[in-house]
């Protein structure tokens, strides 16, 4: 592969549309613990990259395909990600404070420890931690009407029948689930 600063060097001669640019196309690299603060990096291809523990402060990553994209750990205060795509993303333990995430595609994501102060969303979202049998983060987002918690993925009402199922031996559970579809139902 070629030299990371080469990459990063050409895709932005090819953000200006200037000769010898080049898309970056990162997929599947492993650039844990880089330093890519305040680099530009709209646009580009980073599908299955290892970003963990990567300082990406102030970045700009929109418009980025970042699906199935290791996050977790990594430093995005006052990142740009808007329209990115994130499908699948692990942002555990990321630093997301003051980052942009408006009309970014959420859709599998996990935020589960993240730091989300002053997010921009176009989209609202709700995560509640460490309730049921393995404290989990359990996220809604209200503009898909889609529940994530550990492997289970579906419609609020599907949540909540597969609640019942699966807690209905367990009234301490069971009491945590109904009260966080509650909370949810209260906020529509």
């Amino acid at each position: 592969m070629k030299n990371i600063q080469e990459i990063l060097k050409k895709h932005l001669l090819w953000l200006r549309d200037e000769p010898n640019g080049e898309r970056a196309d990162l997929t599947g690299v492993d650039l844990t613990g880089e330093d890519l603060s305040g680099i530009n990096l709209s646009s580009a291809i980073l599908t299955g990259t290892n970003l963990s523990s990567t300082d990406l402060r102030s970045t700009n990553l929109s418009s980025t395909d970042l699906r199935s994209t290791n996050l977790s750990g990594a430093d995005l205060r006052n990142a740009d990600l808007s329209g990115t795509d994130l499908r699948k993303t692990d942002f555990r333990y990321a630093d997301l404070r003051n980052t942009n995430l408006r009309n970014a595609n959420l859709i599998g994501t996990d935020f589960s420890s993240a730091n989300l102060i002053r997010v921009n969303l176009s989209q609202k979202f709700l995560q509640i931690t460490g309730i049921g049998s393995e404290k989990r983060t359990t996220t809604y987002l209200f503009e898909y009407n889609i529940v994530f918690c550990g492997c289970f993925k579906g419609t609020l009402a599907q949540f909540e029948e597969q609640v019942m199922k699966t807690h209905s031996e367990n009234p301490k559970y069971l009491k945590e689930y109904l009260g966080a579809i509650a909370y949810i139902k209260s906020l529509m």
